[in-house]
Formats: structure tokens, sequence, C-alpha cells
């Protein structure tokens, strides 16, 4: 049998990259030009990445295990993912914050991303889930940490292989902006020194599910006020950037095994397995998991899944709180312009000549939150009436009438406005 070359090769790694772009670049062109819903390329885009990815696997027969780093993870790695990708979202946040004061992008291009990124429904959450979470972490690091980082660092050593990936990265997101750069240096670095793929996936799907959580559930575009984070966000996000590069640069494995492995590989060229067996301390259960009984592992299985979830959430919950205990002002006056044009929206026909009465409501609730006389007690009075009311989708007269009566009793139980200071 003849051996196969591991990884791709300069030409082959660019190739790929560029057989990428047009493939992505021609979706878009696709969507645009036939009216299609965002959705549809929100889905395709992803699914063409892999297809790039697995299809310059077989094309240029190379390794799975080598070219697509598909390796066992250590599980302190994948555990380490999570606080690794909040930090790298708060880390990208602030570089974007920071590009965009220096090369400004146009209000209309913003609201195009912030609307592809917005849920309307279950249906959307699963499509963004889907595409967004899962479909672009798994596609996009199979192709950027796995063909072509892996060729690239074969060829031109990892320092190199990192930058020109990062940059190919940067590019295939159609915005040169240094977040996209460092976001695929450290995913890149990541990859590397762990050796599998696993890892930056990890990282990727929660960095994005973040942003995700952020756009649609605190209706926040960043969390830079109006530039900076605050620094009870940005100081404990860089601690935590750079404990998990730290962690994640340490390479145990000793070059006398690497040697030894590099001689394995060497003495059995026909060994082509995609899965090899892991070394101690990584995720292997598949023999403990068969010794137990059938019951019981479903049991297990469904219990592993709950407690994922819930940990999930409650690390997402927990973000959120610092990210609002840190600026509740700018918080809590998005929540009213959000609430001031669900309930504009909704306003029933029978209702238009009170249109007025009800901006003057949330006019007068922001005029409390800059007083700083409001707290996040009345903000969710005024959106559980505002959520009841629009829920049939007609904002009527009776609606109007309670949210007068609650922004009322608002203001009459704040407390007195301080006096001004000279």
């Amino acid at each position: 049998m003849k051996n196969r070359p591991g990884v791709a090769t300069v030409p082959q790694a660019v190739a790929v990259f560029l057989g990428a772009l047009a493939t992505i670049v021609a979706i878009g062109v696709f969507v645009a030009r036939t009216g299609l819903p965002i959705e549809f390329a929100i889905l395709a885009t992803p699914a063409a990445a892999l297809l790039v990815a697995v299809g310059a696997v077989r094309l240029f027969r190379l390794r799975p295990t080598g070219a697509l780093q598909l390796r066992p993870a250590k599980n302190t790695h994948l555990l380490l993912s999570i606080p690794a990708a909040l930090a790298l979202f708060v880390v990208s946040d602030q570089l974007s914050s920071l590009s965009q004061q220096l090369v400004p992008i146009d209000e209309e291009t913003l609201r195009a991303l912030n609307e592809m990124v917005r849920a309307d429904g279950w249906m959307s959450w699963v499509v963004l889930i889907g595409g967004v979470g899962f479909g672009a972490a798994i596609s996009e690091e199979l192709l950027f940490r796995g063909v072509i980082l892996t060729g690239l660092a074969h060829r031109l050593g990892r320092g190199m292989a990192i930058l020109l990936s990062a940059l190919m990265f940067t590019v295939m997101h159609g915005l040169l902006l240094p977040n996209y750069f460092v976001a695929g240096a450290v995913l890149g670095f990541v990859a590397l020194t762990t050796r599998s793929i696993l890892v930056p996936i990890s990282i990727h799907f929660f960095h994005n599910l973040t942003a995700l959580l952020l756009v649609n559930l605190a209706d926040l575009e960043t969390l830079g006020d109006p530039v900076w984070i605050p620094a009870g966000i940005l100081v404990p996000a860089i601690l935590i950037f750079g404990i998990s590069l730290w962690i994640y640069g340490r390479d145990p494995v000793t070059r006398t095994k690497r040697k030894a492995a590099a001689a394995g590989r060497a003495a059995s060229p026909g060994h082509d397995a995609w899965l090899p067996s892991p070394p101690p301390g990584t995720l292997a259960v598949g023999r403990e998991l068969r010794s137990v009984p059938r019951g019981r592992r479903r049991f297990g299985l469904v219990v592993l899944a709950g407690s994922l979830v819930f940990g999930l959430a409650i690390t997402a919950g927990l973000f959120l709180l610092l990210g609002y205990l840190a600026n509740p002002g700018s918080h809590r006056a998005a929540a009213i312009e959000t609430m001031r044009r669900i309930s504009i929206e909704a306003l029933a026909e029978s209702a238009g000549p009170r249109e007025g009465e009800v901006e003057a409501a949330f006019e007068s609730l922001d005029e409390l939150n800059r007083e700083g006389r409001v707290g996040f007690g009345g903000i969710w009075r005024t959106a559980r009436v505002v959520t009841s009311a629009t829920r049939d989708g007609d904002f009527g007269d009776g609606d109007v009438d309670l949210l007068l009566m609650t922004v009322g009793a608002i203001r009459s139980e704040a407390p007195p406005r301080p006096p001004p200071t000279d």
C-alpha cells in the first residue's frame, strides 16, 4: 500500500482557502440575487466550509487524523475551553470597539450584521445555534485549524502558520478587523499546542454562543460603553485569557516521546486510524460505558446532558449578571428602548392616536433611568406589561392605559431626585 502524505502542502492549503472563499462568496451572491432568507446563508455557509475541508482530505489523499487533528482532548483542556471562550469574547469585543474608532464601519453594515444574529422565534434559535454555533465552530475549525493550519505548520513552522491561517480566517469573515485576527491566532495556537481539534471547536462554539445570547437576551451589540468595557469585566477577562493561554501552551509531551511516536508511524506506514488510543487523562470512556448496564447507561447520559445544559445556563447567567452589574444604566436604557420599539410596532389601529402617550411614557421611564431613580424591578414590571400586551400582536387602548398606570406608579415610587451638585 502506498503511503499517503500526512498533511497538505502550502499550495494545497492556499488552494483550499481560495476554494472555500469562492464558495462562500458565491453563496452570498446567490442569496442576494434570489432573495432567499438569510437563514439559508447561515446554514449553507458552514455546510460549504465543511464540504471543502472534507473534500480536500479526499482530493489530496491526506491522513484525516493528522490533517484534521482528529485526536482526543484532555478533560482539563475541554473544561478550560468555556472560561477561555468567554474571556476571548470580551477581549475580541474590546478590540472591535477600539478598531471601529480608528476605522469606522458604516451603520448599514453594522445593522445588517446585527440582524443576522437576531432570533425571531424558536425556529430562528434552532437555525442560529445550528449554523452560527455548531456549524461555524465545526466547519471553520476543520478548515482553518485543520487542513490549512496543519499544512502550513508542517512546512513553514508554527509561528508563521498561526499568523497566515489567522489572516486567512480574517479575510474569510469579510471584515478586516483585529478581533477576527486575534481569535484566529488564539484558536490556531490552541490547536497546535493541544494537538486536538476538539478544543478549538469547543472554544469557538462557546464564543459564538455568548455573542448570540448577549445580542438576543441582553440586547447588547457590544459590552463597551461607549468604547471601553467596564474594568469589572475587562480585567478579569484578560487575566483568564492569559492563564488559559499559559495552560494550553504547556506541552507535556517530551521530544523523546515525539520521536518515538514518529518512529512508530514510520514503522507502520499503512496504519491510518481516525481516532488513536488516547493517552491517560483524556476523554476516553468507551470501555467503561460498555461494562455498565444499558438502562443505567442511558440514565447516566441523560443526567450528563442535563448537567452540561444546566452548567452552561449558570455560566451564561453569571456572565450576563456580571455585565449588568458593571454598568446597569446602559442595559436598562437598552431594555427601555426595546420595549418602546415593540410597543409602537404592535400598536393597534384603534389606539394609533395614542402613540404620543406611549412615547411619553417610555421617555419618562428613560428620564428616571438617567437620573438613577429606577432599578431592575421597575424595568421588569414594565417588561411584563409590554410582553403580556403584545403577546397577541395587538397593543390596544386597554394595554396603553395599563402601561401608563405602571409607569406612573414607578415614577411615584421612585426616590426623590438628588440635589444638584455644585
